[in-house]
């Protein structure tokens, strides 16, 4: 009995976890945290004066903005990462998928952060307020969505996350011809 497909899988899976792990861990919220501040100071540092304090920075006006683990959303992370990780095609082709989704997921929630100070600095709190909610609990899911979405249908997989993996499984044991 041939056991390449199920060594493939377990693979797969191992790789999930870990970086399951790695996606909750301190360690990846405090290096995404400190780049997230550093590109913000650099782009904001041009129009105001910007000291940066341990989680997050003061602008001139003593305004404070916190980079919060909230704000890093891991859990999109984790999310792109089963989606991608639990799909039964070579693993090249998962990581370079799955790498691209995270590179652009990363550029779009550091652009919604860059969006949402500028409209706080620009507008004040109310709108800050109201675009914040709606950034966090609408548009982040609408575009992880649309990233995944994205690489499915670029990379022509036909197949479906667990299910495909299941469903191998079960007509390899299960289902005797």
């Amino acid at each position: 009995m041939e056991f390449k497909y199920e060594v493939k899988l377990l693979i797969r899976y191992f790789l999930l976890m870990i970086l399951i792990l790695f996606f909750i861990s301190n360690f990846f919220i405090n290096i995404l945290t400190d780049l997230f501040l550093k590109i913000v100071y650099f782009f904001f540092n041009f129009y105001k004066k910007i000291i940066i304090i341990e989680t997050g920075f003061k602008i001139e006006n003593n305004t404070t903005f916190l980079i919060l683990k909230e704000c890093i959303a891991s859990q999109v992370y984790i999310l792109i990462t089963i989606v991608f990780f639990t799909l039964p095609i070579k693993l090249k082709k998962i990581f370079k998928i799955w790498s691209l989704s995270v590179i652009y997921f990363t550029i779009l929630n550091l652009i919604r952060i860059i969006i949402l100070i500028g409209i706080y600095l620009k507008f004040g709190i109310y709108y800050f307020e109201k675009l914040h909610i709606l950034f966090y609990e609408g548009l982040t899911g609408v575009l992880t969505g649309l990233i995944i979405v994205y690489f499915v249908k670029k990379e022509k997989i036909k197949v479906y996350p667990i299910y495909s993996d299941v469903k191998n499984i079960i007509n390899k044991y299960f289902i005797k011809d």
